[in-house]
């Protein structure tokens, strides 16, 4: 199927939606307001029999009811608002009066009946079973006496519907194929044509004959594109630049990408804390810091008390958020120069630089009375209704190795486990080091 076709096809079927979506709207547009005149007017005639009936129905004048009824029944005019059948009904849904006289005394037990009654408004609802319209409006004398309820065909309005729906569609059937021809007359020439032209250039250029060019003169899309076209050789050059500064900003988003994954390496993926080897490289730096300047250092272990018992009964998801939690407080209560890390398990590292034993003890007491004073979730069904952390504290004393430290500090928060746990033990000085003479 060629373009000139395909561009035929497309356009009759672009006008055909456009002009039947538009008809179909129209429709719809036009039922509704039918539908609302209908209800409008029903309900207006509706109001003016309620008026002249509130009286009569307050006073129980039952005569007089039925007579202005059959006033209405046979006034024609109201008919014209499609009003079929009207009944006046009392707070207890007993027909008053009625058009219909065998429905007097009858009680009106239907759905709409008994919504019209509860409500202090008018209210309209379309019939399913007939071609109706149910109206209600309250009738009023100071007091509520009754209500008002009438049936409206439907007819006319769908009879309106219809023919309306028939002459819409024809006026939509005559502009559609009028503007398609129009359409497809505007496009041959403004469109297709001179994309023919550019067909046979680019053929040309495929041929080997590279000195062909779309003619110039024209200032439309068409006009634009054979300038593009015949522009397309001086571009390379261009493009082959922003190529190489894409490659250059690619290569400097890696580099990026592979410095935030050594972060990710260091870091613990629970908690965001330095993970074990983070923690480990940490100490050595600060060890050797603190060496280098004399200042001293303290390293804190800490410990969740009863972790597995926690862990048995809420479940790895909950210890989760305990151990979320217990970072979070970390962080909020050390410096931005001290170093947490999660250790392992539910075991954490604090490194406390320029930090000496009565300070650093100080610290850990802290935290482990901001854990206990914490709410935690589950932390009911620890012993003593708390979750806990024992800590143990230990200063560098100078010379001793990463290891060592750590294993003084590690045996400090096992011995408060042993005195009770919820608390902060302090390791003991190490032995002193004979100097080597």
């Amino acid at each position: 199927m060629g373009l000139r076709v395909r561009v035929i096809v497309l356009v009759v079927i672009a006008v055909l939606v456009t002009q039947f979506s538009w008809g179909i709207r129209r429709i719809q547009n036009e039922s509704d307001q039918l539908h609302q005149d209908a209800e409008r007017h029903g309900q207006e005639v509706l109001r003016a029999l309620a008026a002249s009936c509130s009286v009569p129905l307050a006073t129980r004048r039952i005569e007089e009811l039925d007579a202005i009824l059959a006033r209405f029944d046979d006034d024609n005019e109201w008919k014209r608002f499609g009003l079929v059948k009207v009944a006046i009904v009392d707070a207890d849904g007993v027909v008053v009066a009625h058009t219909d006289a065998s429905q007097f005394g009858s009680v009106q037990t239907d759905a709409f009946t008994a919504a019209a009654l509860a409500s202090d408004h008018a209210t309209a609802q379309a019939s399913e079973e007939e071609n109706l319209l149910l109206l209600s409006v309250p009738v009023t004398s100071g007091l509520r006496w009754g209500t008002a309820t009438a049936k409206v065909s439907l007819d006319e309005v769908h009879s309106r519907i219809a023919r309306s729906r028939m002459e819409i569609l024809g006026v939509s059937l005559g502009m559609s194929a009028f503007l398609a021809l129009v359409l497809y007359i505007g496009l041959a020439i403004q469109a297709l044509r001179p994309l023919e032209q550019l067909t046979t250039v680019v053929r040309n250029i495929r041929d080997g004959t590279l000195q062909a060019r779309f003619p110039k003169g024209r200032s439309d899309e068409v006009g634009i594109l054979g300038e593009v076209f015949n522009e397309m050789a001086d571009q390379l050059q261009a493009y082959t630049v922003q190529l190489e500064e894409k490659v250059a900003a690619r290569t400097e988003e890696l580099e990026a990408a592979n410095e935030e994954l050594a972060l990710l390496a260091r870091t613990d993926g629970l908690t965001g804390l330095a993970n074990h080897r983070a923690f480990h490289e940490h100490l050595g730096r600060e060890l050797d810091r603190a060496r280098r300047y004399g200042q001293p250092l303290s390293l804190v272990m800490v410990d969740v008390d009863h972790f597995k018992l926690y862990n048995d009964t809420h479940g790895h998801p909950a210890g989760d958020r305990v151990l979320e939690g217990i970072a979070e407080l970390f962080r909020r209560r050390l410096r931005s120069v001290d170093i947490a890390a999660r250790y392992g398990g539910e075991e954490f590292g604090l490194i406390l630089p320029a930090t000496p034993l009565e300070a650093a003890t100080r610290v850990a007491e802290q935290l482990v009375a901001a854990v206990r004073e914490a709410a935690l979730v589950g932390e009911e069904s620890q012993p003593n209704g708390k979750v806990t952390i024992s800590a143990g504290v230990a200063r560098w004393d100078g010379n001793e190795a990463a290891t060592e430290l750590l294993q003084r500090a590690d045996a400090a928060m096992y011995r408060a486990k042993q005195f009770g746990r919820d608390r902060a033990h302090v390791a003991p000085s190490p032995p002193l080091r004979e100097t080597p003479r």
